[in-house]
């Protein structure tokens, strides 16, 4: 019977793989999903252009979060917590997003979360972002040994312990937006270099009432002034809690988000 099993390995869980599910956990109950792709033709002229002038590069997220801030500012619904029968809807928007620490040759995804970005400039969100990205940094440092101080405990949690907490916190919105911010951004790669032949909506759930996922860029025939030409497009995966948003205010969100997005909203200033 064992020759049958074959070799296996067997590793240890990291810590903070086991807290995925406490994550999901408080993600949407009735999510509704959309799977868009947004024409950023004009926008990647820029960055292109930018790096030639400068020499450097440009933030693509810090672009992202001024755009999707800039929408929910018109359509706050869209990242209201649900507390019991009322709905608290914030007037600041707070993203959330992964990005890659890199320390010496090795790089770790953390997360950083943009206070206020409907209040900010593109440049002043492209330096949070580089700031968070240096490991080397003072303000990172003593970020990343306040993130294991307080994960640390909730992780040695005994499982009841663990569930009760994370029932108290769904239903407590102020603590979430204090701890995690409104919105929630993720992506499965570069989004700035060349596609690579990936291509597709990448679906993840977390623990906000509006969530991204950024896909990979591609390259393709689109119609612009009645012409059809190369354009290049954004794919995103984006969901959104049915429990405090309807699906008219969720149309209205993603049509103004693609416009601020195709016109490249806040680059010029």
């Amino acid at each position: 019977m064992t020759d049958n099993i074959g070799k296996y390995n067997e590793f240890r869980l990291p810590k903070h793989r086991q807290m995925v599910g406490t994550y999901a956990s408080l993600a949407p109950k009735r999510p509704m999903q959309a799977l868009v792709e947004f024409d950023i033709t004009k926008a990647r002229t820029y960055f292109t252009e930018y790096k030639e002038r400068t020499g450097q590069n440009l933030s693509f997220s810090a672009w992202l979060v001024i755009c999707v801030a800039h929408a929910i500012d018109q359509y706050k619904q869209v990242q209201g917590f649900r507390k019991g029968k009322k709905l608290i809807v914030f007037d600041d928007v707070d993203v959330w997003l992964t990005i890659e620490r890199k320390r010496g040759s090795e790089g770790k995804v953390r997360a950083c979360i943009i206070r206020k970005a409907n209040e900010k400039t593109v440049m002043q969100i492209h330096q949070e972002i580089r700031a968070a990205q240096d490991a080397n940094t003072q303000d990172a440092t003593t970020k990343e040994n306040e993130e294991a101080a307080s994960s640390g405990p909730s992780r040695s949690m005994p499982d009841f312990v663990k569930k009760l907490a994370v029932w108290l916190y769904k239903r407590d919105p102020f603590r979430r937006k204090m701890i995690q911010g409104t919105v929630g951004m993720t992506s499965v790669g570069n989004v700035v270099g060349e596609s690579t032949g990936f291509w597709g909506f990448p679906i993840v759930s977390g623990p906000f009432p509006l969530w991204f996922t950024i896909g990979v860029i591609s390259r393709k025939p689109g119609l612009e002034a009645g012409r059809i030409e190369a354009r290049e497009y954004l794919p995103l995966s984006i969901v959104f809690d049915h429990d405090a948003v309807d699906g008219g205010d969720a149309a209205r969100f993603l049509s103004k988000l693609g416009e601020l997005l195709k016109e490249g909203y806040g680059l010029e200033s």
